[in-house]
């Protein structure tokens, strides 16, 4: 474990004459030299940037910020102007966060141009995209950005379909900026069209090739683009406003790629997360230590601010302005294995609220502490405004007396807590769990980005599950018990020699349902003062409703930021199984098992003839499984053919006169008693029986349409095959 970590260090953190994590440690703990020990230990560890650049005496330039808000209006020159502050941010190792709302959409003029219709947003949106693409953060990994979207601009339908494509927009995590009012008239007007705004404010209901699209519909758009590729995601404007203290400034609230950090435009972050794994003492939580380390690294982050090197003028005026540091928590998870605190029990959910609020309270009860020793008050601070944004910490007459020493002293610091993912320095930290996500699995393999669009994929057995077997099972035992977890997904809950009190604490990401994910995240929520970034996961057979509860309950729980992943819906950093080498590997599926009945898609469509330069009439039926393509027939149509406005129905297998056959019905009617015979050729059946049974072992309908147009021409039958899926 220790040789991973080492070589991560060296290729991406240390500096030419620094051999080790000790060399590292003494760097950048000279910001606040009480802290050394606590970094040198990994109890609190700052996030990568400050990591990499911090008091490299000029021998590396680069910001200690993790997290940048930006902004962008809607002109030329704001736009490029925009794109360059983009890229200056992510060369000095900083994710960047926008509102592409601003832009005008696709359906309005513009003036200049003799009022000739713009291109909208989602070309520009393109161009950051490959902007953050082309440009490595402090020349060690690729850029990430969040490009978010207000729910009532016109090209919002445009904007929630673009991850649907395979490659689209990778660098930039997309969500929608959902407001208290739409909400509203989700749940009491559903059926009501959906009103969207021009830049001038004027408002028409959202179309859709000509047709009106409802509040309800759109909803059912934003959970099924979720369902199919984890994006977009939901960002709760309203929310994130209510408990930002400097809006005072500016009240437009966004946030960075992982959306922890919420704040005004041109705001940054530098982050640091204490790790929990290391407050756990003989069995028990320690509180004294805990308390400890938030105080130390209250000051170390506060420290970070004034020996930053911002990457913009209006970035620094804004930062120094608000003063925002963002303290985390990594090691979550691991911290309840130790405790033997099973993930989703009632236990740990009173642990983590308790924990989490004390997290906050000591941070801010430290930064005012500053305000009184020093006079260091952030220069936008309003008492009123902040007590406020904070009023979920204060009610009931809690915490009486650091309100009122908040009003006669100021505060030094403007927000406290942010929860990180922490990927990466939860890695150095003895791998410890990243924020507060739960174990994605026992054995597992972790994809790390390097130059050059590479990955190193390393194999992980989780230090505290290998330290239970080590310490309660003999070798042979342990290696046929990391076979099962392995085999089950990195889940121990089959394995029978695990007791099973045991199994209930050793659950993992796969082992949790949506709900039990939400409830941790709700509870951290509402003890952190900015946000929090984590990942509902979900089986890859859960249902877009699943998906439509988890994004309602986040909003009723005041959840500002929530993603959904339903497994395999598309590539992430951590997997089940890879090649050791790294290579592509082949992996066997099983198709799912047909049902008798399939609902079923009907194009017809005219394709020509090489050998006789003729127009042939061709009937294709695309059978769906989930909403997604499983099976294809097609054939030509020879006067055999149903009333061609039917395009649904269902394709039933059956059998007729003792003969296995496919019917197409429409509404309980047998439109057609033998499908293949009536329609099917040969040859025709040879190459749709090969997609069918591509699709069917989960090849992506891009992939198969890619393969597709590599043969013949747009009149040909692979290309009308294309066209119909």
């Amino acid at each position: 474990m220790q040789e991973k970590i080492q070589k991560l260090l060296e290729e991406r953190y240390l500096l030419p004459d620094e051999k080790n994590w000790d060399d590292l440690a003494k760097r950048v703990s000279d910001i606040y030299p009480p802290i050394y020990d606590d970094i040198q230990q990994k109890k609190f560890l700052p996030s990568t940037p400050t990591l990499m650049n911090a008091n490299t005496g000029g021998r590396k330039k680069g910001t200690l910020s993790s997290c940048f808000t930006m902004d962008i209006d809607d002109s030329i020159d704001d736009i490029f102007d925009a794109l360059k502050e983009g890229a200056i941010v992510t060369k000095s190792s900083g994710g960047v966060g926008y509102v592409f709302s601003k832009l005008r959409s696709s359906k309005e003029g513009i003036q200049t141009l003799s009022d000739r219709k713009s291109s909208g947003p989602i070309p520009f949106m393109r161009m950051f995209n490959s902007m953050l693409d082309g440009i490595q953060q402090g020349g060690v990994r690729r850029g990430a950005g969040m490009g978010q979207f207000d729910i009532n601009h016109p090209n919002i339908l445009d904007v929630i379909r673009l991850k649907n494509t395979k490659g689209e927009m990778e660098r930039l995590n997309l969500s929608v900026r959902i407001t208290d009012e739409f909400y509203i008239k989700l749940k009491n007007n559903p059926d009501f069209p959906h009103v969207v705004y021009d830049k001038d404010g004027n408002s028409s209901p959202l179309e859709d090739n000509g047709n009106i699209v409802t509040v309800g519909k759109l909803w059912d758009e934003i959970v099924e683009y979720a369902w199919r590729c984890a994006e977009p995601g939901i960002f709760n404007v309203d929310i994130a406003t209510r408990q930002c203290t400097v809006t005072n400034l500016n009240p437009y609230v966004l946030s960075n790629p992982c959306a922890e950090f919420t704040n005004i435009p041109y705001a940054s972050c530098n982050l640091g997360s204490i790790n929990l794994n290391y407050c756990v003492k003989d069995g028990e939580f320690d509180w004294v230590e805990f308390e400890r380390l938030t105080r130390n690294a209250t000051h170390y982050l506060n420290n970070v601010i004034d020996v930053n090197d911002f990457p913009i003028a209006k970035i620094k005026d804004v930062t120094l302005k608000v003063r925002p540091i963002g303290l985390g928590a990594m090691g979550y998870a691991h911290m309840l294995y130790r405790l033997c605190i099973p993930f989703n029990s009632p236990e740990a959910n009173e642990l983590c609220n308790k924990i989490f609020e004390k997290l906050t309270m000591f941070s801010m009860d430290e930064s005012c502490m500053i305000a009184m020793e020093t006079g260091q008050v952030y220069p936008a601070f309003d008492y009123d405004l902040f007590m406020k944004a904070n009023e979920r910490f204060f009610k009931d007459g809690k915490y009486k007396q650091l309100a009122s020493e908040i009003k006669a002293h100021g505060i030094a610091n403007s927000c406290f807590t942010s929860i990180a993912p922490n990927g990466s320095i939860g890695y150095i930290a003895d791998m410890t769990t990243g924020g507060i996500e739960p174990v994605f699995a026992l054995t597992y393999a972790r994809r790390i980005e390097k130059l050059d669009k590479q990955y190193e994929v390393v194999y992980i057995t989780d230090p505290i599950f290998e330290e239970y077997l080590n310490n309660n099972f003999d070798a042979k035992t342990k290696e046929k018990i990391l076979a099962q977890v392995a085999d089950n997904k990195g889940s121990c809950q089959k394995v029978q020699e695990i007791p099973e009190n045991m199994r209930k604490v050793f659950v993992v990401a796969s082992d949790l349902t949506p709900m039990e994910h939400l409830e941790s995240l709700a509870t951290v929520a509402k003890n952190t003062s900015l946000s929090v970034s984590k990942t509902i996961n979900l089986p890859s057979n859960a249902t877009k409703e699943e998906i439509s509860d988890v994004y309602l309950r986040a909003h009723e729980l005041g959840v500002i930021g929530v993603t959904v992943y339903r497994d395999g819906c598309r590539e992430g950093v951590l997997v089940h199984k890879v090649d050791e080498n790294n290579q592509d590997v082949i992996i066997k599926t099983n198709a799912p098992k047909r049902p008798k009945s399939l609902p079923c898609h009907v194009y017809r469509v005219n394709i020509l003839n090489k050998i006789n330069n003729q127009s042939e009439k061709w009937i294709i039926f695309v059978g769906l499984l989930n909403d997604e393509p499983y099976e294809i027939i097609a054939g030509k149509i020879n006067g055999h053919d149903f009333d061609p406005s039917i395009t649904e129905g269902e394709m039933i297998k059956t059998k007729l006169n003792g003969k296995k056959v496919y019917q197409f019905v429409k509404d309980g009617n047998v439109l057609c008693e033998d499908v293949m015979s009536v329609y099917m050729n040969e040859l025709r059946e040879y190459s749709t029986r090969l997609m069918s049974l591509a699709l069917r072992h989960g090849a992506s309908v891009e992939h198969l349409q890619t393969v597709l147009r590599k043969s013949g021409t747009i009149v040909d039958f692979n290309q009308a095959i294309v066209r119909a899926i």
